[in-house]
């Protein structure tokens, strides 16, 4: 068996498909099934030999002359082909060349077949998304063995997820990586609240900044709210400005740093407005960190009925009267980060799932 990976980026600061496309690689490689992955170059890409590098022409759609004329050949020498998003030069070239050599697809749009991700309200993104879905929507349907969607609400919220070929294989964490702890302490005051993400409306960052800023003050002069992440300038500089001196910006952080922040931290708040399964929330889970999300995010109803974290509408006053509460009651955060952790080690441990990518490969098409 050889399986061949595409993703357009490496970089981690773009979230869930890259750590995924890592995690596989990482588990198929101690299963002793060969795979590449091939990519852009990037930092994480360095000294990864199971990364073979093309050169980006330009960031636009990701475009790269070098895997047009390149990337037919670990086409050609695969057996399977797991595409990672929907959206990039990479994804449309590489079905044309499956189609060529006749090489079983597996997709993970990662989100991006999501009915509220393409109308997010940005009206010229949201018409380019349609366009480039009408011309590549049917290619995908056709040739596609399997549609991996990472959980039900992704899926059932998806173009494509009501067909015979979309299935539901979700993400995991190592949970050996996430045992790692600060030697000093990252929280300047009693509270620690925690996001971490890319900065952006969709994820609900300013509807976070909006909550904290308007905290009730006995509660909130001992309220520290850590933002890692990074994005669009104009954006990351509006929010920074509308944010009270409780609230500190400290960049894209990965690695071991990551973990001792989510190890550290009193909450975890992923507010999103839409989100598919979200990595950094399956993080803080197996880090047993008591969290607050909104309705709109992967797994919501499930945390729901496990009694696992705060699930509120997208809304700034649930918002506040969720940090207020956990803030106040030692008692029903212990229960959060307990049912969390044992949910999150039943059902999302990678080592565990990893399989379930290896049976599709061999039972699909």
């Amino acid at each position: 068996m050889k399986v061949l990976q595409v993703i357009p980026y490496m970089e981690t600061k773009y979230g869930g498909p890259v750590f995924v496309a890592t995690m596989i690689s990482h588990f198929l490689n101690i299963n002793n099934i060969k795979n590449k992955i091939l990519s852009t170059s990037s930092k994480q890409a360095r000294g990864n030999n199971s990364v073979i590098v093309y050169k980006e022409t330009t960031r636009f759609w990701f475009f790269s002359f070098d895997f047009l004329f390149n990337a037919h050949k670990e086409v050609k020498d695969c057996d399977y082909l797991l595409i990672h998003g929907v959206y990039s030069f990479f994804t449309f070239w590489t079905y044309i060349l499956a189609l060529v050599y006749r090489k079983k697809i597996f997709l993970r749009p990662a989100g991006m077949l999501d009915v509220d991700s393409i109308f997010d309200g940005r009206g010229f993104k949201a018409l380019a998304r349609i366009f480039y879905l009408i011309i590549t929507g049917l290619l995908i349907y056709l040739t596609s063995c399997r549609i991996i969607f990472n959980s039900s609400k992704e899926k059932y919220n998806s173009l494509l997820g009501f067909t015979k070929k979309a299935i539901i294989l979700p993400n995991g964490i190592d949970p050996k990586a996430v045992s790692v702890k600060s030697e000093s302490e990252l929280f300047s005051k009693p509270y620690k609240l925690f996001f971490m993400g890319r900065l952006d409306s969709i994820k609900g960052i300013d509807l976070l900044i909006n909550a904290v800023n308007n905290l009730d003050e006995k509660i909130k002069k001992d309220v520290e709210l850590i933002v890692a992440g990074d994005g669009q300038y104009n954006f990351v500089r509006r929010i920074k400005s509308q944010s009270c001196s409780n609230i500190k910006y400290i960049g894209h952080i990965e690695g071991r740093l990551k973990y001792q922040y989510l190890n550290e931290c009193d909450i975890y708040l992923q507010p999103s407005k839409t989100e598919g399964l979200s990595n950094s929330m399956l993080e803080a889970m197996f880090c047993q960190v008591a969290i607050i999300t909104t309705k709109n995010v992967g797994l919501s109803r499930e945390l729901i009925e496990k009694d696992a974290a705060e699930v509120i509408d997208f809304d700034v006053t649930q918002l506040i009267m969720s940090i207020t509460k956990l803030i106040k009651s030692k008692e029903l955060v212990e229960r959060y980060k307990a049912n969390s952790f044992y949910f999150a080690n039943k059902s999302y441990n990678f080592e565990k799932n990893i399989h379930n990518y290896i049976k599709i490969f061999r039972e699909s098409c």
